[in-house]
């Protein structure tokens, strides 16, 4: 139950933290969030990623903690950006923000994000025009193909 997965998310075990944290994720709840928040700092980068993933599913609520990872060389930026799109809408001010992220990786997931939420329609009005004249962001930065994948989901969408 619950309290032997809290329990195992303490384990000695990197393997057994990965599966309690992917399992809290599902679980959802303040404990379960509290725990994924702290895992993003485990010594194990698979325990890390997967609490960086979990966090994704609290939404909005996960904001802070995720823009922090973003923020934090030693944490995965991708995995980090792949969580803040499953956050949605309220995570494209900091998607976009990412689009200068230092590292290329890293700008190409923020863009891969903000296209993935372009095809899942789920975005308002405002937040779609901001995400599709991003152009100028990554022409600063040569991602010439990137240029392209956002001028066709512009003609795409009208």
């Amino acid at each position: 139950g619950r309290p032997a997965i809290v329990k195992a998310a303490g384990d000695e075990s990197a393997a057994v933290r990965e599966v309690a944290v992917k399992s809290l994720s599902s679980l959802g709840g303040n404990d379960a969030f509290n725990i994924l928040v702290e895992a993003r700092w485990d010594e194990d980068y698979r325990v890390s990623r997967a609490a960086l993933a979990g966090l994704g599913s609290f939404g909005a609520l996960a904001l802070a903690p995720l823009e922090e990872a973003l923020a934090d060389k030693r944490l995965s930026d991708q995995g980090a950006l792949k969580a803040l799109e499953q956050v949605g809408e309220p995570a494209v001010p900091t998607l976009l923000a990412a689009l200068n992220h230092p590292r290329l990786p890293a700008r190409r997931a923020a863009a891969s994000a903000l296209l993935n939420l372009l095809d899942g329609g789920l975005l308002s009005e405002e937040s779609r025009e901001r995400v599709l004249h991003v152009k100028d962001d990554l022409i600063l930065h040569g991602e010439a193909d990137l240029v392209k994948r956002f001028e066709e989901k512009q003609d795409q969408l009208g």
